[in-house]
């Protein structure tokens, strides 16, 4: 019987980890299906121009999946069965079957850092609360007065602070931890040198979701890691279905981007274990090698290529 291969959530990691191992697994009979909330794309980088009134690319993941043979599954994920391998879903099939799992469901804002962040604060994790930041932003837009205590609004509002906008980092829910999967004090899954889970050897931890080991510590939650984590997984997933060695992941920070507008930005580039050199890219510079980095990885999520999902 065919072994199943199913990939929970499409991120960055995720998507590239479902399209590399269909393309590495071509030509055998095992399925793989790819389990996501929506049945969109989402760059998580981009929301922050969706909070400033930007329109962002339409990607659904049907087109991005087209011709890899990739089953798409629209549900939620509420819960893992490891001994039975089974995931459980929120809407129909409500479960999927696996003999290969990778649990690549990613991260979302961290609200309880800090008390009151959750109620007062807006967050720039998911569309849904860029789009409700863009709104308060646009509500905000007309200062008729500023005063000694703050500003006074058209519409006869104060506004004693301005609008909070939580960016202190992510977290990731804890359904691997409550699933059994070993992890971290951050509930990330805890993996070895190839991804595989350190207690359950047939499950896979990449993206935001696993603290895998990058040169000289462990990795930051990033697309920047988690693309190349997902390719490798993909990799990784194929040799342990047809029975091939393992290789050792390598995964590597480069740099680190700071957006302020679409005309300006700082550019931060690193070693491999995310400490800083002394090259440094500021303003429009900056904001082109951002640019370039994000079209660049949608491309590399949509095309086969040598370095490609599809390769």
């Amino acid at each position: 019987m065919a072994e199943r291969v199913v990939v929970l959530g499409a991120g960055y990691a995720g998507l590239a980890a479902a399209k590399r191992a269909a393309r590495r697994l071509r030509g055998t009979d095992a399925p793989v299906t790819l389990v996501n909330v929506s049945d969109r794309f989402m760059e998580r980088v981009r929301l922050h121009q969706l909070a400033a009134g930007q329109v962002l690319a339409d990607l659904p993941l049907r087109g991005l999946l087209d011709g890899t043979g990739v089953e798409l599954v629209v549900a939620g994920v509420t819960g893992l069965d490891l001994g039975a391998r089974v995931a459980r879903l929120d809407t129909v099939p409500y479960e999927v079957g696996y003999d290969v799992l990778v649990y690549a469901l990613g991260s979302g804002a961290d609200l309880d850092a800090v008390p009151g962040a959750a109620e007062h604060a807006f967050t720039l994790a998911v569309a849904g609360e860029a789009v409700r930041l863009r709104s308060r932003l646009t509500e905000a837009r007309t200062v008729a007065e500023v005063g000694p205590g703050g500003l006074f609004l058209e519409n006869g509002h104060e506004a004693p602070a301005d609008t909070v906008v939580w960016a202190a980092g992510f977290r990731v829910a804890g359904l691997a931890a409550a699933s059994g999967l070993a992890v971290d004090e951050q509930a990330r899954m805890l993996v070895d040198a190839t991804l595989r889970s350190l207690s359950h050897p047939r499950v896979f931890g990449i993206g935001d979701a696993a603290n895998a080991q990058v040169a000289g510590g462990r990795s930051r939650m990033s697309c920047q890691t988690g693309l190349p984590m997902g390719l490798q997984a993909g990799d990784a997933v194929a040799g342990l279905v047809t029975g091939r060695d393992l290789r050792p992941a390598r995964i590597r920070h480069l740099w680190q981007n700071i957006s302020l507008g679409r005309r300006d930005g700082v550019t931060q580039f690193t070693r491999a274990d995310d400490s800083p050199l002394g090259a440094v890219l500021t303003g429009w510079a900056s904001a082109r090698h951002k640019e370039a980095v994000i079209r660049g990885t949608v491309w590399r999520l949509r095309h086969p290529g040598p370095c490609g999902p599809g390769a």
